[in-house]
């Protein structure tokens, strides 16, 4: 794909008995992603309420079905205390409702490395965070300065002191990054807008015209279009 400026996938039939997805909705978003465990947390096409739709509502105009699909897979892991997380990995909680994005602090097992102030390291199983420059020989909980954290058995709470809440990126529908609408029957042949396109439908020639490329390209779930401005 040239990239998300205009996007969408056009298939025959409209299926029946999608899982609902509630976008404002933590619970709805969490149970939804859970189910696909097996994928990642990734979903298969999802349907959403009309009034939750932003292209039904709002300034991305009045064309929908109110079917997505991800744009990928997002490749998702549950959170668990115990694992040694690094920087960049992005994890599901259930307790709290969201998915967290590991920051530059999580620095995974401790294997020696030196700590600067604010590291966090996972040593025996528990989490440590690092109160002061330690050397590589700086064992967490037995020389240099740690602060274990009031969490019995798996140390400070890393999702409040090294990670960030993502969960807005995949609960945007409009985030091209994150979903792609389906669109069927009737919209077959049409340009939509989408993404960062707010404007009305275009043909490809005009498209052509004022320097937008085109990618077609047949996709397992139906036939994609793409579209992204080249100057």
């Amino acid at each position: 794909m040239h990239g998300n400026v205009l996007e969408f996938t056009t298939v025959s039939g409209l299926p029946t008995n999608l899982p609902l997805f509630n976008p404002s909705n933590p619970e709805s978003f969490i149970k939804l992603f859970v189910s696909y465990d097996d994928n990642n947390f990734t979903p298969g096409q999802v349907r959403v309420p009309e009034n939750m739709d932003p292209y039904l509502h709002g300034p991305l105009g009045n064309d929908s079905t109110g079917i997505y699909i991800p744009s990928s897979n997002w490749g998702l892991s549950e959170w668990n205390p115990s694992y040694p997380w690094q920087s960049g990995q992005r994890v599901l909680d259930t307790a709290t409702e969201a998915i967290y994005e590991m920051g530059s602090k999580v620095k995974g097992a401790f294997i020696g490395q030196a700590t600067a102030i604010g590291d966090l390291v996972l040593d025996n199983g528990i989490w440590y965070e690092a109160t002061s420059a330690n050397a590589g020989a700086d064992i967490p909980g037995i020389s240099g300065n740690w602060n274990a954290g009031p969490i019995t058995g798996t140390g400070v709470d890393i999702l409040a002191l090294g990670a960030t809440n993502i969960s807005s990126f995949y609960m945007d529908l409009a985030n091209t990054s994150a979903w792609s609408r389906i669109q069927y029957g009737s919209a077959a042949g049409k340009i939509i807008k989408g993404g960062g396109w707010n404007s009305q439908k275009f043909d490809l020639r005009s498209a052509q015209q004022n320097n937008y490329s085109v990618d077609l390209r047949n996709d397992s779930i139906g036939f994609r279009v793409s579209l992204q401005k080249t100057q």
